[in-house]
């Protein structure tokens, strides 16, 4: 579920891109992503329902904040496009080592569902790792503004590996190396341990569950 829900957060947030990226080709692309994001999430909960009964669309909008696994890394605001590029880098850095490793899950359909995913997670940090490049060897604003997006969401980190030690070396080793490449520091912030829901994720799902709460017999 916390898979899931991390997925579907985070496209959420990306989505609010959609018609505000800087050029037209990113507007897509970061549509595309959210899309992707939020494509998992479906496949997850689908899953997930067939062992409680219950379908995608319940898991996505009828839980409040409370009921959600969601980490804050993936709630907080979109901020400008360098923390939104810092923050995907860093998500699809840990996302494509994760689900490397569920597709060897002894569940074959849960495996199947990282399997697919994993190709788009593989696009994701390839798209935001040539941004990074870009942002981090370009002007001298570009360059801090990435550095300063790396510095804020780094504590966050605590989260995302939180329930997966075994890929935090190997994660935070390929982070540096493309940092360094990127003529950017390395963070050194101590990570933040805590998985507490930020004041974030509740006015978000108020965005995103308002049309299926106020008409929830609504048809298409």
């Amino acid at each position: 579920m916390r898979t899931a829900d991390n997925r579907l957060i985070l496209g959420h947030r990306i989505s609010e891109w959609c018609g505000h990226a800087p050029m037209l080709e990113e507007d897509i692309a970061l549509a595309n992503i959210a899309l992707d994001l939020i494509g998992q999430a479906s496949s997850f909960y689908t899953y997930y329902g067939k062992l409680e009964g219950k379908t995608e669309d319940y898991y996505a909008y009828r839980r409040d904040a409370g009921e959600f696994q969601c980490i804050p890394f993936v709630e907080l605001p979109r901020g400008d496009f360098a923390q939104t590029i810092a923050r995907l880098f860093l998500w699809a850095s840990f996302d494509v080592l994760y689900l490397e490793n569920l597709t060897s899950d002894s569940d074959q359909e849960i495996a199947g569902i990282a399997a697919r995913s994993l190709k788009e997670s593989k696009y994701h940090l390839r798209h935001s790792a040539e941004w990074v490049l870009r942002l981090g060897d370009g002007t001298k604003e570009s360059h801090e503004k990435i550095q300063n997006s790396f510095n804020y969401y780094w504590p966050y980190l605590g989260g995302l590996i939180s329930s997966n030690q075994s890929l935090k070396g190997l994660f935070f080793e390929n982070v540096s190396k493309h940092l360094s490449k990127a003529t950017l520091k390395t963070p050194t912030a101590e990570l933040i341990t805590s998985n507490n829901h930020s004041e974030f994720l509740e006015p978000l799902l108020a965005e995103m569950q308002f049309l299926p709460r106020k008409y929830p017999d609504a048809v298409w």
